[in-house]
């Protein structure tokens, strides 16, 4: 359907994209992009040179190369600088944030990582105050604690990672949620 949507309405960028993130098909056992994964991430990019600033098409870039088993440096030379870019843009998205902090790590910087999870823990606690929600309706923010909790462990800060851990330990769940 995005593909025939694409076909009609070329510069129709959501379709575009929601055409080629359809199309990927994962990796190989060596970790090799399959013939559609390999489309599909050679034409998010191609979008991304087309529209740089567009959030959107960054968004998708970032995720769709954060998925996979790319290595290291091409992580840290292609991706990392547009996930900073859309932080940089967007600094009171928590997504975005919680974005960083899971690149970051993927690219050994686990501190810079530590920061982005908090905080994108920080901001999705502002939005559940603001929108009076609890977590329930954003798992976002379980998200980004149990990234921060896992992270200071990482860096073998045990302390920090078990009072992490302790805020989510004690939530109560409702058995109706």
């Amino acid at each position: 359907a995005f593909k025939a949507l694409t076909e009609k309405y070329p510069a129709d960028v959501q379709s575009r994209l929601f055409s080629l993130f359809l199309q990927r098909d994962g990796f190989d056992a060596s970790g090799n992009p399959l013939v559609g994964q390999k489309r599909a991430n050679e034409g998010i990019k191609k979008l991304l040179d087309e529209n740089p600033d567009n959030y959107s098409v960054m968004a998708f870039w970032v995720n769709s190369q954060s998925e996979g088993p790319a290595n290291a440096p091409v992580l840290r030379d292609e991706v990392l600088p547009v996930a900073q870019k859309l932080v940089k843009l967007q600094p009171e998205y928590p997504p975005y944030q919680l974005m960083l902090a899971h690149l970051e790590a993927r690219c050994g910087n686990v501190a810079l990582a530590v920061h982005a999870a908090g905080e994108a823990a920080r901001l999705f606690k502002v939005y559940m105050d603001e929108e009076k929600v609890s977590f329930y309706d954003c798992d976002g923010w379980i998200r980004a604690k149990v990234y921060l909790a896992t992270l200071h462990e990482i860096k073998g800060e045990e302390t920090k990672a078990e009072t992490v851990a302790n805020e989510l330990a004690v939530i109560k769940i409702a058995e109706d949620r």
